[in-house]
């Protein structure tokens, strides 16, 4: 008897995008798009600038990194 080959259905962009937002942000990544030069390019954005700062000892402990 042939084996049945396995159901696939395709995610859409928007909804890929939506189920990895989340999960990026509880890391602290944010997921950004640039549209320049005519093609769509997506790009992974650390939004957490302060623990990075500290990670490369550019920040005194009595400073802190702006919010935004």
């Amino acid at each position: 008897m042939p084996r049945a080959k396995p159901v696939t259905v395709e995610v859409s962009r928007r909804a890929l995008i939506g189920r990895m937002e989340p999960r990026l942000r509880r890391r602290g990544q944010q997921l950004r798009a640039d549209r320049r030069g005519g093609a769509l390019r997506h790009m992974l954005v650390d939004v957490k600038k302060g623990e990075l700062a500290r990670k490369l000892d550019v920040l005194q402990p009595w400073e802190r990194a702006p919010s935004r």
